[in-house]
């Protein structure tokens, strides 16, 4: 029925398909063991992390806040000098009409 050919080539064709399988089999085993491994000393590592990012925004907040203060006012003060300025231009042009 089947030749030695075609059994070579079913032989040859069935260790590939389990090269296929086994590889990532392989692979996706490997890297479940790594997480494991590392769960024990990544955690307190995770936390440190949090921490000095929240201390970086913290930073970033307080300094954007004493920005947009100091600029706030400046622009507050402008407009007060404007209307001041306006207000004082427009008293002497009704003065002198």
């Amino acid at each position: 029925m089947l030749t030695s050919l075609t059994s070579a080539a079913i032989i040859i064709l069935a260790v590939e398909a389990m090269l296929c399988l086994i590889i990532p089999l392989a692979l996706t085993f490997a890297l479940a063991y790594l997480l494991f491994r590392t769960n024990k000393f990544l955690p307190p590592k995770f936390r440190l992390a949090r921490l000095q990012a929240q201390r970086v925004n913290d930073a970033v907040n307080r300094s954007g806040a004493r920005v947009t203060e100091s600029l706030g006012s400046a622009e507050a003060k402008m407009v007060q000098t404007e209307t001041l300025v306006r207000t004082l231009v427009g008293l002497t042009k009704k003065d002198q009409s």
